[in-house]
């Protein structure tokens, strides 16, 4: 603009050279021609300078026109192809919106479907579940069958025996009383129901007159014995029965569930096909997603390309308009020049000198306005300063915010940890209470024991009393008892080595279970550390879920950022819009004020048009000064109210700051609580610890207890055994003793015959010498009589012996009852100990549980004080986004926000994926888990069924063979068990690790992620300090356009300067003028 204006006036001060000197040249040609020819060459001159400026001025002004005419033609061009771009852009975020919405219909339907799956795996869970308890009652009730056949097999050994027995005694009697003078011959029929079929047996018995009631003792003991076998068949029977319906109720119910199964696989199978379709559709609605981003990406390019296309035609259209300004103003001034020209020129010397005084006025008025204006840009220059140092502040008060922020983040992880805490030990509680509750039930189980024991025992000390007082009647009696005490011992003997035998199996069958029962503790220990390793997974899994919940509340805000941003881009595209409708308002108004100034120079009559003009254009002047002043009072306002809103931050800063300080020092008060639980969880762990040591004592003396229980119970088997047999042996040698005396009897009064006899025979000695050998057979047949019952007497005293035996075994048996009396009081008390321990835990139980509400008050306060904080924060973070809006800085804003978020959303199903994997995982980790529990719990039971086999064991001894065999095929299970369940723990070991690398994986990920945003919220704020720059600039800009402005009128008012000073040259001509005209005259 300088250059051209410059450019102006030395054409102008050429042109005036030149008219100098050719008017010089006039007024010497002058001299010599006449006046005529002089006036008319000056006149022909003048018209063919003004006609040769006139034509050039016209020549420029036309070709402007056409460019300005071009230029606006393609601005119209531009425009249309950028309104055509919007309109693209918004058709193409319409359709991602509605994609969006699809995409999130879908996730929302492959949810609900996920969570029916989840539901009927959890049904299939409860079907095996139901499947396997039905077939560990169908195992019980068959082992109950098995029991029951047992216990029939022996009941038939036993009959078996006593038949057999009978027929031995019947045997004995039939081959003693063959010699005896009175013999009667009576049939008998007996009937026996052995398994559904009756079968007589006739007996014939040939008994003599003294052994009838013997006879009948035995028809009573066959009746009741047939008695008894009938109404034990009965039961035998009736259990059969129920037992054969519930079976089939059983069958029943395994058939239902087997069709329910099958059901729900077939539904599961619909349900993979139709995850499977969503999984395709899912993939297509990706791809179409990536081609719509692939597209919009391309439309942003071209969005872009156009944004610098449209920059650059402002830039342009700005010179442009510069340069038609600057021609406009070169108009004005040739106008003005050649209407000055045509005018008169005596009524501009009659003017110029009001305007003189006028201008003067007029000048004095804006130097005063142009005073006002240095002091109000200096005053706005001042503002624009605190303005700066205002944001700074704002800097630096959101970094404190931001670290006041994670401080608070800090606060809730550590109360998170805390909370978490808390419920590890509020676990620990609930399983030291269940253990607690087991220790006492264990405790009530062992005084039952305790209490039947000592029943037994008074039941032994009345056996005992009784064996005592029937001994004296059986050491009669054994002297007569020889060859079945004889195979009675054999009996015994053979009972005892099995029975060693048995003992020697049970301890080979404890030392294999030793290391099982160790595995399984092992297998216990690993658990518990698989379920710690659990609940660290969860943890991180929860961390890293809510990372994930801040990075989409982080996103949601850059959506709302970038939502708020598109309306502000919507705003100031409105206002450019505006301005540029004001632009196109200003041009036409500066068309029509330049017709007006025309009309103006055409119609000028005198110098108060032009006063009137000046007065109008310092009233304007004026009135942009109120406005100005105005924007000044607005910018007062507005500074007053940042002042206030600076004062508000920094009030809520100390709002903040103070409440910061509350809540570390509630924190530090909540981690010495936390200490102080911890102390106390230990201690308690410690009792606990204590209390499981007793109770492992407890379990050891138990099982010991239980072990000599056991013993005891055998011996007092074995004893029982023994006093029955002997009862029957008693009962034995009792009839034979009656046989035997009623036998002395006769055999003493046969003596006596006989020692008449002899006495008579002595006499007749040489008469009857045949008799006499007869009477010698008898003697030694005698002699063998006495024989056998020295045997028999002898026989009876080892018996005897073996009865003192006894008697010492039984008293070893009280001292070892009375011993276990007494630790049995021991754990009595230790039990109440136990107990007193307990109620104490529950009362600091009660505490914890007190002291965990007053914290969970605290955490709800703290909680509000949070939303308070965030609503605050939200506010200032929009007043902060109210400051600080630029069109640049917002689209560029927009392009990283839809890029941050197109990475983001390329992200989320990867995270959702891994996510839903997690899940599944912990779904079969918890299904394993619960798999173990339950091989656990069948162990136990085994273990529990071996211990009773145990014990039958000692009651059935004839078919401890086959149970053994049981036995150790069981072990062989339970091993089998045992190393598949270790192999399991390597496996699920392995899996944790590999849990634990992909956590990390997704861990690193997720910080990755979090480095990423960081950066972006680095760039955004480059970005802003550019666009501040760029408002700087702008502003610089705006001041130096203001700054031509008034050059330019200053220009123009040395232009209008030079107009006058060319009038005093004209008017001097004209002088000289007419001085050469009287000269000549």
């Amino acid at each position: 603009m300088s250059n051209l204006v410059a450019n102006a006036k030395m054409d102008d001060e050429r042109q005036v050279t030149s008219v100098s000197l050719e008017i010089e040249n006039i007024e010497l040609q002058a001299t010599v021609d006449s006046q005529g020819e002089l006036i008319s060459r000056i006149t022909e001159d003048l018209n063919n300078v003004q006609r040769a400026r006139d034509y050039t001025s016209e020549i420029e002004i036309m070709g402007r026109e056409q460019i300005c005419m071009d230029l606006k033609e393609q601005l119209e061009g531009k425009e249309l192809t950028i309104q055509h771009l919007k309109n693209e852009l918004a058709s193409s975020q319409t359709i991602t919106e509605e994609v969006y919405k699809k995409y999130q219909s879908t996730r929302l339907h492959r949810n609900a479907k996920d969570k029916a799956i989840r539901q009927l795996q959890t049904e299939i869970q409860n079907l095996h579940d139901l499947l396997e308890t039905a077939q560990k009652e169908k195992l019980v009730f068959v082992d109950k069958m098995r029991q029951i056949q047992n216990e029939k097999a022996g009941l038939e050994f036993d009959y078996q025996w006593m038949v057999e027995k009978l027929k031995a005694h019947q045997d004995v009697t039939d081959g003693q009383l063959t010699k005896t003078i009175t013999s009667t011959k009576i049939k008998r029929t007996t009937t026996t129901r052995i398994d559904k079929k009756q079968t007589t047996t006739i007996q014939q018995y040939e008994t003599d007159e003294h052994i009838s009631p013997v006879d009948k003792n035995f028809e009573k003991l066959e009746q009741g014995f047939t008695k008894a076998m009938s109404a034990k068949d009965e039961e035998l029977m009736k259990e059969k029965e129920a037992l054969m319906t519930e079976f089939k109720k059983l069958q029943t119910q395994l058939n239902d569930l087997k069709r329910i199964h099958e059901n729900y696989s077939r539904d599961l199978k619909e349900k993979n096909d139709l995850i499977a379709l969503l999984k395709a559709s899912k993939e297509a609605l990706s791809r179409e997603l990536e081609m719509l981003s692939q597209e919009n990406q391309e439309l942003r390019e071209i969005n872009e390309k156009l944004s610098t296309d449209n920059y650059q035609l402002r830039s342009e259209l700005s010179s442009a308009n510069n340069q038609t300004s600057t021609i406009q103003v070169q108009l004005e001034n040739a106008t003005k020049q050649r209407d000055y020209l045509k005018n008169q020129i005596e009524i501009i010397t009659q003017s110029t000198t009001k305007g003189k005084e006028d201008f003067h006025k007029i000048e004095a008025q804006l130097r005063d306005y142009q005073r006002k204006m240095d002091s109000m840009t200096h005053d706005i220059n001042s503002r624009d300063t605190l303005v700066k140092n205002l944001k700074k502040k704002i800097t630096t008060l959101e970094d404190e915010y931001a670290s006041r922020t994670a401080e608070l983040n800090a606060c809730i992880v550590t109360k998170d940890s805390l909370m978490q805490q808390k419920a590890d030990v509020e676990r620990e509680l609930k399983e030291r209470h269940d253990r607690m509750c087991e220790v006492e039930q264990a405790y009530e189980e062992m005084q039952l024991r305790k209490t039947t024991l000592q029943q037994e025992l008074t039941e032994l000390k009345k056996n005992l009393s009784r064996m005592s007082s029937d001994e004296d009647a059986t050491i009669q009696a054994k002297s007569q008892l020889k060859t079945e005490i004889l195979a009675a011992h054999k009996r015994i003997s053979r009972l005892e080595a099995a029975y060693e035998a048995s003992q020697q199996e049970k301890l080979e069958l404890q030392q294999e279970l030793a290391p099982a029962t160790q595995r399984l503790l092992l297998m216990r220990g690993a658990y518990e550390t698989l379920q710690q390793k659990k609940e660290v997974l969860q943890f991180d899994l929860i961390s890293s879920q809510k990372q994930a919940v801040e990075l989409k509340a982080y996103n949601d805000r850059l959506k709302q950022e970038r939502a708020e941003i598109m309306t502000e881009v919507e705003s100031c595209k409105r206002r450019v819009a505006k301005s540029d409708i004001e632009l196109k308002e200003a041009s036409k108004q500066l068309a029509i004020f330049k017709n007006k100034l025309d009309e103006c120079n055409r119609q000028l009559n005198g110098s108060r048009d032009d006063v009137l003009k000046k007065q109008r254009k310092v009233e304007e002047l004026q009135y942009k000064l109120e406005a100005i002043a105005r924007e000044n009072v607005q910018r007062d306002s507005f500074f007053e109210k940042l002042k206030q809103e600076r004062r508000l931050f920094e009030e809520e800063l100390k709002f903040v700051t103070n409440d910061l300080e509350k809540s570390k020092e509630e924190v530090r008060n909540l981690q010495q609580h936390n200490d102080r639980l911890i102390e106390e969880n230990k201690s308690l762990h410690e009792r606990l610890l204590n209390i499981e040591g007793l109770a492992q004592q407890a379990k050891t003396e138990k099982e010991r207890f239980l072990r000599d229980s056991n013993n005891m119970e055998m011996s007092v088997g074995e004893l029982r055994n023994l006093s029955h047999k002997l009862q029957e042996d008693k009962e034995d040698c009792e009839r034979e003793l009656y046989i035997l005396q009623k036998k002395s009897i006769k055999l003493e009064k046969e003596l006596e015959k006989l020692g008449r006899e002899n006495s008579e025979m002595a006499r007749e000695i040489n008469a009857n010498r045949t008799r006499h050998l007869q009477h010698d057979s008898v003697i030694q047949e005698f002699k063998r009589k006495e024989q056998t019952m020295k045997q028999q007497l002898d026989d009876a005293l080892k018996h005897r012996e073996e009865l003192n035996r006894v008697k010492a075994m039984v008293v070893d048996l009280q001292k070892r009852l009375d011993a276990t009396l007494k630790e049995n009081e021991q754990k009595d008390n230790t039990c109440n100990q136990l107990k007193n321990e307990k109620e104490n835990f529950k009362r600091e139980n009660e505490k914890l549980l007190r002291d965990i509400e007053s914290f969970k008050t605290t955490f709800d306060s703290m909680s509000r004080e949070k939303e308070r904080m965030n609503k605050e924060l939200s506010a200032c973070n929009r007043r902060s986004t109210d400051l600080e809006v630029l069109i640049k800085r917002l689209q560029d804003e927009n392009d990283s926000c839809k890029k941050a978020l197109q990475t983001y959303e390329v992200r989320v199903p990867g995270l959702e994926e891994g996510l839903q994997k997690h899940k599944i995982n912990q779904s079969v980790y918890a299904q394993e888990a619960s798999a173990l529990k339950q091989s656990n719990t069948r162990l136990e039971k085994e273990l529990q069924l071996m211990k009773d086999q145990h014990t039958t064991l000692h009651l059935h001894i004839g078919q401890y063979e086959d149970k053994q065999d049981a036995i150790s095929n069981d072990l062989k299970a339970a091993l089998g068990r045992i190393f598949e369940l270790e192999a399991l723990n390597e496996i699920v070991q392995r899996e944790n690790e590999e849990l634990k690398r992909n956590v990390d994986n997704k861990y690193r990920i997720l910080e990755e992620q979090l480095l990423t945003a960081d950066h972006l919220n680095a760039d955004l704020k480059n970005q802003l300090n550019e666009a501040r720059m760029r408002y700087k600039k702008h502003t610089e800009d705006y001041r130096t356009i203001q700054r031509e402005y008034h050059e330019l009128q200053t220009r123009w008012d040395g232009s209008s300067n030079d107009a006058a000073g060319k009038d005093r040259l004209m008017e001097q001509l004209r002088n000289d003028l007419k001085n050469a005209r009287n000269e000549l005259q």
